[in-house]
């Protein structure tokens, strides 16, 4: 009866331990991450080449590049390849930025996107 008793009681602190570590959680949800980074985030790119700016939707992070021009069906795929061979040149480089969101956000993923003028996609890649 003596070791259950302290089994007991040792199996209550390590609940009480847990249950405190979980209020002291740092975590944070994507938008209060995106407010407490929004100098650097804002710190992007417009040029006459088109935008580049970062956005949050749901537990995302968004790179979107934005084209100045509309880009008519028939040149979409060129687009398309060239974004493509651009993004995976950089994969190292938006991982890494994924890694840095995930120390405030662990389930983030990261999304880069390259849209014309009128918003229609060109390319994405969704990062997790």
């Amino acid at each position: 009866m003596k070791h259950i008793k302290k089994l007991l009681a040792l199996a209550l602190t390590a609940l009480m331990v847990v249950s405190l570590t979980a209020c002291f959680d740092t975590t944070m949800t994507m938008e209060e991450h995106f407010e407490k980074n929004k100098a650097v985030y804002e710190n992007v790119s417009n040029t006459e080449n088109g935008t580049v700016k970062y956005s949050v939707r749901g537990n995302s992070l968004v790179l979107t590049g934005t084209v100045p021009n509309e880009v008519d069906d028939k040149f979409l795929e060129t687009y398309r390849s060239t974004f493509e061979q651009s993004v995976e040149n950089s994969d190292s480089t938006y991982m890494e930025i994924l890694e840095n969101v995930r120390e405030d956000v662990p389930d983030a993923t990261f999304i880069v996107e390259f849209v014309d003028k009128n918003g229609k996609t060109l390319y994405s890649k969704e990062y997790k």
